[in-house]
């Protein structure tokens, strides 16, 4: 077995990079992406802001605790083989109208300034990589099944 497959963003228009990516998708199904422009303050503000909210009192972040209808929210009680993580949990994700995720809306706690602001700057950045990657599996016809 060898390494795990490293992808590199910055140079994914080189047609090499696109045959590494398209081997990693093919052959492991995951990757190591470097080169992704993510920024380094921009990450260390949003791990301040989550150790903040999961520093709250458990009751506080229970007021913004996911649904059966919204998978956006706050959650702790996970199991793995019927028997509870410990772990908790921060989803977010866009606003649905429409289709599966219907219903589904993000929750903020109260009282965290910046928390918002940090774990949205932090989405759309990721967000646009994924796309990116995206569009490039699609142009270049990388059949991944």
């Amino acid at each position: 077995m060898g390494q795990v497959p490293v992808v590199s963003l910055a140079a994914l228009e080189n047609p090499a990079q696109q045959a590494e990516l398209e081997a990693a998708c093919r052959c492991w199904g995951f990757f190591h992406l470097v080169d992704h422009g993510l920024d380094a303050n921009q990450l260390e503000q949003l791990l301040g802001q989550m150790r903040a909210f999961f520093g709250l009192p458990q009751e506080n972040k229970r007021r913004i605790e996911r649904t059966e209808d919204n998978p956006w929210g706050y959650f702790d009680r996970e199991l793995t083989k019927n028997r509870r993580d410990w772990k908790e949990i921060f989803d977010v994700g866009r606003t649905e109208a429409v289709g599966p995720l219907a219903g589904s809306v993000p929750q903020w706690p109260a009282g965290l300034d910046g928390f918002r602001d940090a774990v949205m700057s932090w989405y759309r950045a990721c967000e646009a990589i994924s796309f990116r990657l995206l569009e490039t599996i699609k142009r270049t016809r990388i059949e991944l099944f």
